[in-house]
């Protein structure tokens, strides 16, 4: 039997697929990344070797904001997410125009016309998590939130205006250890809602 394994390596957690030469998937499984992208890496594959005799597997692919940690000796093809994503979709939704994708590092908006036959367009934020998925996981984390229940607080929030919220990690606007944030606002409760909405909505 012959295995072909694909690997996304993003930047909360690490997502692997193994399909064999019928086409049928074998595995599924991910990891959320804890320490950093190796170690969730190495723990998946570890995974797989217990599905499958590693020696049958004939290629292997990978995409993600992190995938350049695969080392360049591997030979594993790289495909970038807009591709893997839209591939991956059309198995199940050959019809599929557009594609939404939320991810942990940028979002994705590709607009498809005849699945992969024509060029397909993609548009995306910069690189900074603000409206990304490990952005709100971020700010979840300072209020002290469990990220499950984070969306049901926002959009149920009276605007207390407790919380202050920084809505970019770009290296321009980072706070250097120690130094002291200016200029913050006060906002009044009846702005604090919509406010919530929106970072959750993003």
């Amino acid at each position: 039997m012959r295995y072909f394994l694909g690997l996304d390596i993003g930047s909360i957690s690490v997502k692997i697929a193994l399909v064999d030469e019928s086409g049928a998937v074998s595995l599924v499984d991910s990891r959320k990344i804890t320490t950093n992208p190796r170690d969730a890496v190495n723990s998946l594959i570890a995974s797989v070797g217990e599905k499958a005799d590693m020696k049958q597997i004939d290629a292997v692919g990978v995409s993600g904001s992190s995938k350049g940690i695969v080392p360049p000796e591997f030979k594993w093809t790289e495909y970038s997410s807009s591709l893997a994503i839209a591939s991956g979709l059309l198995q199940d939704h050959p019809d599929a125009r557009t594609i939404v994708q939320i991810g942990g590092q940028s979002s994705l908006v590709i607009e498809l016309e005849r699945g992969l036959e024509r060029p397909w367009k993609v548009a995306s934020n910069p690189l900074c998590a603000a409206g990304t998925g490990r952005f709100l996981e971020q700010q979840a984390y300072r209020l002290g939130i469990d990220i499950e229940d984070f969306g049901l607080m926002a959009v149920g929030f009276n605007g207390s205006g407790d919380y202050a919220i920084a809505f970019s990690s770009a290296p321009s606007v980072r706070i250097r250890p120690g130094e002291i944030l200016w200029g913050g606002a006060t906002l009044a409760n009846d702005r604090m809602t919509p406010l919530f909405s929106a970072v959750v909505e993003a």
